[in-house]
């Protein structure tokens, strides 16, 4: 990671170049064109790039820095953030203050997403399904358990866990 690239007066360490777009970056460029309902020439018309910009993209040529730029700006994006899904910079780590458990479990997640770029898109996909049926459904299991705490509290009763600790 010798070279590195300079954008919104930050410079950040460029990952060595792969010639090819990442299948996040094509997930999220198709995922941008669908919810602002543009066709690709128009997108890239509107970005300022030539009318065959996103037809390179999509035909595997990895998109440069002022390309990710460009559609940054289009779509209402950090620019950090699309040179991060093209494969420019490294992913985003967690802050070091945050619980310990969380950066295992970060840590973990990280040396899983280096490997997925080895997966099929189709197999890809599902994963990513599965994931984020699996996250949802820790963040509902935690959004109730603090509801009832709260509802515990305004009845007056110990938290459930004091309950727990008390037995």
């Amino acid at each position: 990671m010798g070279v590195s690239v300079r954008t919104c007066g930050m410079i950040y360490p460029m990952i060595e170049d792969t010639k090819t777009t990442p299948h996040a970056f094509l997930d999220w460029l198709d995922a941008q064109l669908r919810e602002a309902g543009y066709a690709d020439s128009e997108a890239s018309q509107r970005a300022g790039l030539s009318h065959s910009a996103i037809y390179e993209i999509r035909a595997g040529i990895r998109p440069g820095i002022k390309k990710c730029e460009a559609l940054a700006n289009l779509f209402g994006y950090p620019v950090e953030y699309v040179l991060r899904l093209a494969g420019h910079l490294p992913p985003e780590r967690l802050p070091e203050d945050r619980d310990p458990r969380l950066q295992a479990v970060a840590a973990r997640l990280f040396e899983i997403w280096d490997r997925l770029a080895e997966i099929d898109p189709a197999s890809l996909d599902r994963l990513l399904n599965i994931v984020t049926m699996q996250a949802e459904m820790v963040e509902a299991a935690a959004r109730a358990s603090r509801m009832l705490e709260d509802a515990e509290q305004v009845a007056g009763k110990p938290k459930s866990r004091e309950r727990e600790s008390a037995k």
